[in-house]
């Protein structure tokens, strides 16, 4: 017997080169019987709303788990228990499980205190830290980065990069030695080979050159290059049909291609000029050298890095009730007050409201939404069911929203719904026009495409309107 593959392969010999009148694509019967009565189980399965048998106490019926817990228990094999809240925790927004507060972080079952070394800061996220700028963690404190010379603190702060023209080695930087024929690359650490030669360990030594068909004119300062005919030599760049010098500035070096220029580290590219980069008090070079960035606890205003307005930690009259310090923002609320203007008030919670995860807001609880300052219950239109979050609600599979409710997704003749139930889509052989399926139409030489609503012409020859014509 053959298979489905094997009949494709004889149907698509048989058509042949000869002409013949357009044909029109049957559907396979075997595939349709198969696939009616899954699309009725599935919609059936899918379509019942029965409640489990049993629901266990804090819990809600929930679509495709069947029931959930209630905010503030957790699923332990078939009931839910309360969740247990340590000393300094709050509830997740899912209300399954909880999170420590500001300045501690989870261990085992309970919240400890984090220990800020000296020369540190809590991250903004308040279960971790970080070290200052110059210095780096070592277990759990925070160690001066000693600077070789000819080295800078890289961006971060917590590590060093060599100056262009120096090498990292070990804990130093050493000068770049130059082997003959080589030139320092962009990032000023290493160094490439010029043209004609090639990095052999640490030499330059001439590389095997193929001779290449010359065109017919090549301007001076030019070699032949496959593709472009001819490249510029390094210092050289092409300007229409000839090779210019680059002029290289002062304070600055020739590129890697060498093309174009760069400048040094500390200058910045002002037209056909390197022009020094003025470091304001508080700032730091960035790691490419061409800007500046402000250290920690100051923040750039046009030319300059200003203080951040930070209230001291030893001054609390500076700090509204109900705040803690926090780096950039100055200050923030505790959870369960939002900031307003220079004080900090209670969330007010309505009816069926609970705390977000930041703690500075509220959320609705499951089958509730928000409508301005409370919570209404999500009205649930029939063959409706309560979406993920719980806020809103999807029709069930075979119907489609329409405004405020659900209606019957109609199925035209020769097609299916949609694995996502609230559209439908045609059989092979079949194609959308509007709201219906129409036979996809054949021409000469032609086979259906892969999806089935649609064709493409056979090997040899290429689509041209309704038609398939040689190449």
């Amino acid at each position: 017997m053959k298979t489905l593959a094997q009949n494709e392969v004889d149907e698509r010999s048989n058509r042949g080169p000869f002409p013949r009148q357009a044909r029109v694509a049957q559907p396979n019967v075997r595939m349709v019987a198969l696939v009616v009565p899954m699309i009725v189980l599935i919609s059936s399965m899918s379509c019942s709303s029965v409640e489990p048998p049993e629901i266990p106490e804090h819990a809600f019926v929930d679509y495709g788990d069947h029931w959930k817990c209630n905010r503030g228990f957790k699923r332990v094999e078939d009931e839910c228990q309360p969740v247990e809240l340590p000393e300094h925790s709050f509830l997740t927004d899912r209300g399954v499980d909880w999170k420590c507060e500001r300045g501690f972080k989870r261990a085992e079952d309970e919240c400890q205190l984090v220990k800020v070394p000296e020369h540190a800061f809590l991250q903004e996220w308040g279960q971790g830290w970080k070290c200052e700028r110059g210095f780096k963690r070592v277990e759990d404190e925070c160690q001066s980065v000693k600077l070789p010379g000819h080295a800078f603190l890289s961006d971060h702060g917590d590590d060093w990069k060599c100056e262009r023209g120096f090498e990292r080695v070990e804990d130093e930087c050493q000068p770049v030695k130059l082997a003959e024929h080589a030139f320092l690359s962009d990032h000023g650490n290493d160094w490439t080979c010029e043209r004609g030669f090639k990095r052999v360990e640490d030499k330059c030594q001439p590389g095997d050159v193929s001779e290449k068909e010359a065109p017919a004119e090549i301007p001076e300062h030019a070699f032949v290059d496959y593709g472009d005919n001819w490249k510029c030599e390094r210092g050289f760049k092409r300007i229409e049909d000839e090779c210019q010098s680059v002029t290289v500035p002062k304070h600055a070096f020739l590129k890697d291609y060498g093309d174009d220029w760069k400048c040094e580290r500390g200058f910045k590219r002002v037209e056909d000029e390197c022009q020094s980069v003025t470091v304001p008090k508080h700032a730091f070079l960035k790691d490419y050298g061409d800007d500046w960035t402000c250290e920690r606890g100051f923040k750039r205003v046009e030319d300059k890095c200003q203080p951040v307005e930070v209230p001291e930690k030893k001054v609390p009259a500076e700090i509204p009730e109900h705040a803690f310090v926090d780096h950039g923002d100055g200050w923030k609320c505790e959870r369960g007050f939002k900031r307003v203007e220079d004080e900090c008030r209670p969330v007010e919670l309505p009816e069926h409201a609970f705390l977000s995860y930041e703690g500075h807001d509220w959320k609705c609880e499951r089958g509730f939404r928000r409508v301005e300052d409370e919570c209404q219950p999500v009205e649930l239109p029939e063959h409706a069911f309560l979406g993920y979050e719980g806020h809103d609600w999807k029709c069930e599979r075979g119907f489609k929203r329409v405004e405020d409710e659900c209606q019957p997704v109609k199925l035209p003749e020769h097609a299916f719904l949609r694995d996502y139930g609230f559209d439908w889509k045609c059989e092979r052989g079949f194609e959308r026009v509007e709201d219906r399926c129409q036979p996809v139409e054949l021409p000469e030489h032609a086979f259906l495409k892969g999806n089935g609503d649609g064709w493409k012409c056979e090997r040899g020859l290429r689509r041209e309107g309704n038609r398939c014509s040689p190449r």
